[in-house]
């Protein structure tokens, strides 16, 4: 499978922060939502965004990972291990620990055989919303020992996985087989969708025509009884899955493109290269916002709370990495290391380094 180079100036990484911003404003988004509804029982006027976002969501999120990861595919295991493994399974392991602490697991156990029992299971069927950065290891795995066969064959493969749709009650298992076809989507045409992006900057009325098309594809797919259409038979729904999550790719990199131009396509790209940080700390600040807001009672609207729950489960997370980080605390978000400048794979700049990592 070969790697596409992308090119590394500002221009052409931007929309990709954006993109990824984004994603992660979506992901967090719709955990708000859904745990406000739930807590509050009615809905509110952001689930149809949560709804309509739902075919595209984690598969952008993982195709703009492959795009990311593209280059790392003809690099050699060490280098791989150093600059990509080691900081995913550092972060997935440090946060799944915390997480437990946090949420009061360790008053539950009566020994340190049982902890030691339930943090190796977490190592293999991850708590809560670290499932994705488990599964980023595993694809990033996946893909890098099937770079030698041709790229169509693993697609295809992949493709094949993700139709099949097999439900063993694993997470691993089963979201490998349902995701990993747009990771390696997104190494695959990682060069074609850099000029997709830069030809629909140029072109405003196709890039318009893009995602107007895209919007009510997957609105139909969404809400079928609004277009009259019925639902789908169930051994078509992963083909469908799969169509919707390209399709809503697509139309995400355009928007991301025309954002990136101004101050909002700015702080989603800094969400962006910061989305590792969100990700694994946003549950506490969103599930305490939520509680205060429900309990009080001071907000009766569902949307509204919603709304406020997910703006505070984005910001706090960067509030505290950059405390964090301004107190020398950078070990919650990376590897510990001595002089790593002194590594010759790890000679890169703050920026780079953020996006050679889809999640850093």
């Amino acid at each position: 499978m070969a790697a596409i180079a992308v090119s590394p100036t500002p221009n052409r990484l931007l929309w990709a922060d954006v993109a990824r911003g984004l994603c992660i404003v979506l992901v967090v988004m719709m955990h708000s939502t859904l745990g406000v509804q739930e807590a509050m029982d009615a809905k509110g006027w952001l689930n149809p965004v949560v709804e309509f976002a739902k075919p595209f969501r984690i598969p952008a999120f993982f195709l703009v990972a492959g795009l990311f990861f593209a280059p790392m595919l003809t690099r050699s295991w060490p280098d791989l291990i150093d600059r990509r493994l080691l900081r995913l399974v550092y972060v997935l392991a440090l946060w799944s620990l915390l997480l437990f602490v946090v949420k009061g697991g360790f008053l539950a156990l009566e020994s340190l055989r049982q902890g030691a029992h339930w943090f190796l299971l977490a190592l293999l069927e991850p708590p809560s919303a670290l499932w994705f950065i488990h599964a980023l290891i595993l694809f990033s795995l996946a893909a890098r020992l099937l770079a030698g066969l041709p790229g169509w064959l693993v697609l295809a493969a992949a493709a094949t996985l993700h139709l099949a749709a097999p439900v063993t009650g694993w997470t691993a298992i089963d979201e490998f087989a349902s995701r990993f076809v747009f990771f390696v989507l997104g190494c695959q045409v990682a060069g074609g969708l850099a000029a997709f992006a830069a030809g629909s900057a140029l072109r405003r009325g196709l890039a318009s025509g893009i995602v107007a098309l895209a919007v009510v594809i997957n609105a139909a797919a969404v809400w079928p009884a609004a277009f009259g259409l019925a639902a789908l038979p169930a051994l078509l729904v992963p083909l469908q899955s799969l169509l919707l999550g390209v399709t809503g790719t697509l139309a995400l990199v355009v928007v991301a493109v025309h954002l990136a131009r101004g101050a909002v396509g700015r702080a989603l790209a800094y969400a962006g290269t910061r989305s590792l940080a969100i990700y694994v700390s946003f549950t506490v600040p969103m599930a305490v916002m939520r509680i205060v807001l429900v309990k009080s009672g001071l907000i009766a609207d569902v949307g509204l709370v919603s709304l406020l729950v997910t703006g505070t489960a984005l910001l706090a997370p960067l509030v505290f990495e950059a405390v964090a980080r301004r107190f020398g605390l950078s070990l919650l978000f990376d590897v510990p290391r001595a002089k790593r400048s002194a590594h010759p794979s790890a000679a890169v700049t703050g920026t780079q380094q953020s996006r050679s990592s889809v999640c850093a």
